[in-house]
């Protein structure tokens, strides 16, 4: 979805953002059969999760949400050239990403670039707790090295989720106790 709105510091990445446009483009996906929407409080920054935000109205149910927090965004919504892994931020971020994408909850939740300023397990047990507070259902760490993947982390909560996992969709099958894995 990061090409449907203005990208980083307002540049367009693929060309002029249409908004009615990318709204019929998503709604048609979802029409066709996509049930992924992946997303970022950087892109736009925000608007790309307030874009999301207005097709998951009505069909929260039936899509899987991603969105990633990392790139630093501050309070008058401008991206400052910095990561942000701080427990505290993250927090921040996630409020704000349920917020723009007016839901309660985010299937999976992105650490969209490691912050070498801060150790890794401050950053994924804050992120640990969005999953035990039903904010989220999933996590993954995206890292930037000389290869560049996502090291998925399975949490589920220690009581049974109040929400079905769309099992249905092949997405996930099995649940673990939360731990980080390399997979």
């Amino acid at each position: 979805c990061m090409g449907m709105t203005s990208g980083v510091a307002g540049m367009s990445v693929y060309g002029e953002a249409d908004e009615a446009e990318s709204l019929a483009t998503l709604h048609r996906a979802l029409e066709l059969g996509v049930n992924l929407l992946d997303t970022a409080d950087l892109y736009g920054p925000m608007l790309n999760e307030r874009l999301v935000g207005k097709v998951l109205a009505g069909r929260r149910q039936d899509i899987i949400l991603a969105t990633k927090f990392g790139f630093e965004v501050d309070d008058n919504e401008q991206y400052t050239g910095k990561l942000n892994g701080h427990p505290q931020y993250a927090r921040k971020c996630i409020e704000r990403s349920l917020k723009n994408l007016g839901t309660d909850y985010v299937d999976l939740y992105y650490l969209h670039r490691v912050d070498p300023r801060v150790p890794i397990e401050d950053s994924i047990g804050e992120m640990s707790r969005f999953v035990e507070e039903g904010k989220v259902r999933y996590l993954a760490c995206r890292r930037r090295r000389r290869r560049s993947y996502a090291a998925p982390i399975r949490c589920t909560p220690s009581r049974p989720c109040k929400r079905s996992t769309p099992s249905s969709t092949g997405a996930w099958r099995k649940q673990v106790p939360c731990k980080q894995r390399a997979n």
